[in-house]
């Protein structure tokens, strides 16, 4: 399916349906959820998940990334959400 991702990271990861309000991934302390919602549909133009907002190159990264660079992809998501 075109623009989809179908990768066994993404069906394996849990989605974030609600974190404990104010999540601030600088101060978080545990490990790092995953960001992802369960939408899973890339923007070609963007190159975001259209769920998520983060790269393909971090979604497959995910599960192997460090914890600090998991903090480094909840920081840029902040960003990308409030970037027009």
């Amino acid at each position: 399916m075109p623009g989809s991702l179908t990768s066994s990271s993404a069906r394996n990861a849990e989605p974030v349906t609600e974190l404990a309000p104010p999540f601030d991934p600088r101060t978080h302390e545990g490990r790092l959820p995953t960001p992802c919602t369960g939408v899973c549909v890339m923007d070609e133009q963007t190159g975001f998940c259209k769920g998520c907002l983060r790269t393909i190159e971090e979604i497959a990264d995910w599960c192997i990334a460090s914890e600090s660079r998991k903090r480094e992809v909840w920081i840029a998501l902040e960003q990308r959400r409030t970037t027009p």
